[in-house]
């Protein structure tokens, strides 16, 4: 059984009673929701690789021309309040929506970001 969705992410859920169904955290979809128009990066400095990915972001929105923007967590108090989901160390955010929570190729970052662009809602 599914409990809740966010981007990606589905938690799942085996209930043992009856009662309130487990949500994802209301500041990971706060987060989402107040995301930039464009690409937003979410990143720690947990992994070496972040920085190049996060480069690839910034190329990605040079060449759709949209806006671009880092948000660097320093803390788990800026996890807690600034993450975007349930992977805190990295998020790939375009228009309000997760895009990715990993290291993306360039042209699948544009192929992703290009489809948000047609989607509806």
């Amino acid at each position: 059984y599914t409990g809740d969705s966010l981007g990606p992410f589905d938690l799942m859920v085996l209930p043992f009673k009856n009662g309130k169904s487990p949500t994802f955290a209301g500041h990971l979809k706060k987060s989402v929701s107040r995301a930039a128009p464009g690409f937003t990066v979410v990143r720690s400095d947990q992994c070496p690789y972040l920085s190049d990915a996060t480069e690839i972001v910034r190329e990605c929105a040079r060449e759709l021309k949209v806006p671009f923007r880092i948000v660097d967590l320093q803390s788990a108090a800026d996890v807690r309040a600034q993450s975007a989901s349930p992977y805190g160390v990295f998020q790939i955010l375009f228009n309000g929506r997760i895009l990715s929570y990993h290291y993306e190729l360039k042209k699948d970052l544009l192929k992703k970001a290009i489809a948000t662009q047609n989607a509806p809602g």
